[in-house]
């Protein structure tokens, strides 16, 4: 990645932001659960292009988490012919409900990050550290942060917890040894 440039803000579950790419200060009404964009300029063979990368706070993170978790365990129960809210696929209910706290105990160092991302941006240009960023597509321009690692100190700093998408249908498939297809097929035809 090449230069950098920062806005920090507002980053809700709403689906706004509010960024001034010119800030000088940073004002935060809560000291650890900072949501961030940052817009990093990289060297292309078509010129030099940018990399928005977007960063919830750990709180809207955690609420997201758990209201898809909560929303996954919601599809797993059918109302009955009585009005009657039943379990469809106990283990798989039960495996998950078990986990939640669990999968919802992953670090998030976004606040530490964005304050990280303000000293670079103060360092001569010539002395600024190698920043590598993962994370999964949100557009051409866009992702959502994972995590990134500012290579002077060698730490990559977990943000997004990616991976845990990709871990509950892996959970579900060894639950029930069979493809997250055909077992959202049955769900979707269980009665009800």
């Amino acid at each position: 990645m090449g230069g950098v440039s920062l806005g920090i803000g507002k980053l809700g579950l709403r689906g706004t932001s509010e960024v001034n790419l010119a800030l000088s200060g940073t004002t935060r009404d809560d000291m650890m659960g900072d949501g961030f964009i940052a817009v990093f300029e990289q060297d292309t063979q078509a010129g030099v292009d940018t990399l928005r990368v977007v960063v919830p706070s750990e709180q809207a993170t955690r609420e997201l988490v758990q209201s898809i978790l909560e929303e996954l365990l919601n599809r797993l129960t059918r109302v009955d012919k009585n009005g009657q809210r039943r379990i469809v696929w106990g283990k798989l209910h039960a495996t998950l409900r078990g986990r939640i706290p669990e999968l919802l105990a992953y670090q998030n160092e976004a606040s530490y990050v964005s304050d990280r991302l303000h000293a670079v941006l103060r360092m001569p240009p010539e002395s600024r550290p190698l920043i590598q960023v993962y994370g999964e597509p949100l557009s051409d321009h866009a992702i959502l942060g994972g995590a990134m690692q500012i290579t002077d100190d060698n730490t990559i700093h977990p943000l997004f917890p990616i991976s845990l998408f990709r871990e509950v249908p892996q959970m579900i498939e060894k639950v029930y040894n069979s493809p997250l297809r055909s077992l959202r097929e049955s769900v979707d035809t269980a009665g009800g």
